[in-house]
């Protein structure tokens, strides 16, 4: 069990906060993003309205995706403080634990 934990506590250490930095610098990238003279008044496709459309469709985006990064945090931090209180609970689990390389 203790091995188990300790990579539990490692995704949550070093794996999943990589993961959750590129989610955030994905949104910040895409809130950068424009809907270009296309789908702005005057463009072709302004008649049609499809800007309105675009525009919530990148709004919609840039959301979902900072929100995953944030999840993905909660995740990580929560395997980390799972792993940990497990450990803490049980002698023989604490003992695998720390000698797995896990760290309470």
């Amino acid at each position: 069990m203790g091995a188990n934990l300790e990579e539990l506590e490692k995704a949550g250490l070093s794996e999943l906060p990589p993961i959750a930095e590129s989610f955030t610098a994905a949104s910040t990238a895409l809130s950068g993003i424009s809907t270009g003279p296309m789908f702005t008044s005057g463009g072709p496709f302004a008649s049609n309205s499809p800007a309105d459309e675009m525009s919530s469709l990148m709004s919609a985006l840039v959301s979902a995706t900072r929100k995953s990064g944030a999840v993905m945090d909660d995740v990580a931090d929560a395997l980390v403080t799972t792993a940990r209180d497990f450990a803490r609970t049980d002698d023989e689990v604490r003992a695998a634990f720390l000698a797995a390389g896990g760290t309470l």
